[in-house]
């Protein structure tokens, strides 16, 4: 795993970075990418999937608007 984090380009993160610092796992950041096409992270050539730090301050908001009990399906849209 930490050849994947050495590989990444600049200030790109991993999911499991992005799941850490939100509080939200990797799981439900592949389920929201999967049924709502968001977030829209990068993939390497092996498949891992990279973050944007600008789409960590998006993710950050939308896991606090859902930890107050609003629908991940009505603040994508």
């Amino acid at each position: 795993n930490h050849m994947v984090v050495s590989a990444l380009p600049d200030g790109m993160l991993t999911i499991n970075q992005v799941a850490e610092t939100t509080g939200l796992t990797p799981s439900l950041l592949r389920i929201w990418e999967s049924r709502y096409g968001w977030p829209t992270p990068r993939r390497l050539a092996n498949g891992y999937r990279t973050y944007h730090p600008r789409q960590l301050d998006d993710i950050k908001r939308v896991a606090e608007l859902v930890r107050t009990g609003r629908s991940i399906g009505t603040i994508i849209i």
